[in-house]
């Protein structure tokens, strides 16, 4: 039994003290100060599951990697490629994609990988110019594979969701099994 305080518990646990929110152990150190791991803590890393080149427009897309390689608590779901928060904090998220202009199109060609919150591109705008997060942008000339990355500290509010979201300026293909979507509760 521990006491609440909107709705996060703080606990006295075998010699140890811990706060509680959502029934995820958000913080816990013993009489010594010493902060454990906490296994309830919420990350994953994603990758797909299909060998296969995966071909897409030009336009925005919503690639979804739907294996799980780690997802501690569940809060990634492998069937829409969202990871939902369990907890409001500060996040951490990455996404890496195996990307290669696709044979067929002659032009060069750009991508601009973001990351989306509850599915809007203007949750988390840049500015008032920008309607989205603009990281990083991937230039190719050639049918070369390259990799589309970026990374982002989000700060979320219990069941908000992040997902990849992916501009192409030309047609395209990615490799899944290459391609990676991880993040985790930072605090």
């Amino acid at each position: 039994m521990g006491l609440n305080v909107n709705g996060a518990t703080f606990a006295l646990e075998n010699n140890a003290v811990s706060i509680t929110s959502n029934s995820v152990k958000g913080l816990s150190f013993d009489s010594s100060y010493n902060i454990p791991i906490e296994s309830a803590r919420p990350y994953f890393v994603a990758q797909g599951d299909t060998a296969a080149w995966q071909q897409w427009a030009a336009g925005w897309q919503t690639p979804v990697l739907n294996y799980a390689v780690v997802n501690n608590g569940s809060h990634y779901n492998t069937s829409n490629g969202r990871f939902t928060a369990p907890v409001s904090g500060v996040y951490y998220f990455e996404y890496s994609l195996y990307v290669q202009k696709y044979t067929d199109t002659t032009s060069s060609g750009y991508t601009h990988p973001i990351l989306i919150v509850n599915g809007s591109t203007t949750t988390r705008k840049a500015s008032y110019t920008t309607d989205y997060r603009l990281r990083t942008r991937t230039y190719y000339a050639s049918s070369y594979s390259t990799d589309t990355q970026i990374n982002d500290i989000l700060r979320l509010t219990a069941a908000d969701y992040v997902q990849i979201y992916i501009y192409s300026s030309t047609a395209n293909r990615y490799y899944p099994p290459y391609s990676l979507f991880s993040g985790c509760l930072l605090s």
